[in-house]
């Protein structure tokens, strides 16, 4: 830091990242028991999702909606009933209301077989998805806070290095110009 209290924009830009950093690694454990909890309240919506997903536009015989407009679907990224949305299909300029309504009642002809089982648990692939979402947030802002001080330090380093060749290239310039000064001087008493 600087002799006269300043310190280098580059090092508190560092160490906001870092704090913010901390408090997310902090955050990690209520947050991945709320999702846990999302998961546990929305397991209708997850074991429908799971129903759907089993039929496959491909492998599926709807009436008007041959090989073309499948490949059209799934290039789009709607390739099982789950992905059939009003939204998503209406945007398709190759589908008018007419297919629109025949994919979303084929839909909803599938999903008027689904029964919620409040018996089952969340889905363990749901699970260890986010096991796996929160380990992997873990160990990076693990990695961000124990490389923090080397990188603080490094800052300064880099910031304390460029303050001497700065003050370096004053003090030359100083020296120029007293040298200057005594050069006039000298010319205006010959």
């Amino acid at each position: 830091m600087d002799r006269s209290g300043e310190t280098p924009a580059s090092f508190l830009t560092e160490k906001k990242r870092l704090e913010t950093a901390k408090a997310e690694f902090q955050d990690l454990g209520p947050q991945k028991q709320k999702r846990l909890a999302a998961l546990q309240a929305g397991r209708e919506r997850k074991q429908r999702q799971h129903f759907l997903e089993r039929f496959r536009i491909e492998d599926a015989t709807i009436p008007g909606i041959g090989p073309k407009y499948k490949l059209i679907l799934r290039t789009w990224g709607v390739e099982d009933e789950w992905d059939i949305e009003v939204g998503k299909i209406s945007s398709l300029k190759e589908f008018g209301p007419v297919k629109l309504q025949t994919l979303l009642s084929w839909r909803q002809g599938k999903e008027s077989q689904f029964r919620f089982d409040p018996s089952q648990p969340v889905d363990p692939r749901d699970i260890h998805a986010l096991e796996q979402e929160f380990a992997q947030k873990a160990q990076t802002l693990q990695n961000t806070l124990r490389s923090g001080p080397q990188v603080l330090k490094q800052t300064l380093c880099v910031w304390q290095a460029q303050r001497r060749q700065g003050a370096g290239r004053l003090h030359s310039i100083a020296n120029e110009l007293a040298l200057t000064t005594v050069n006039r001087k000298a010319l205006r008493t010959l």
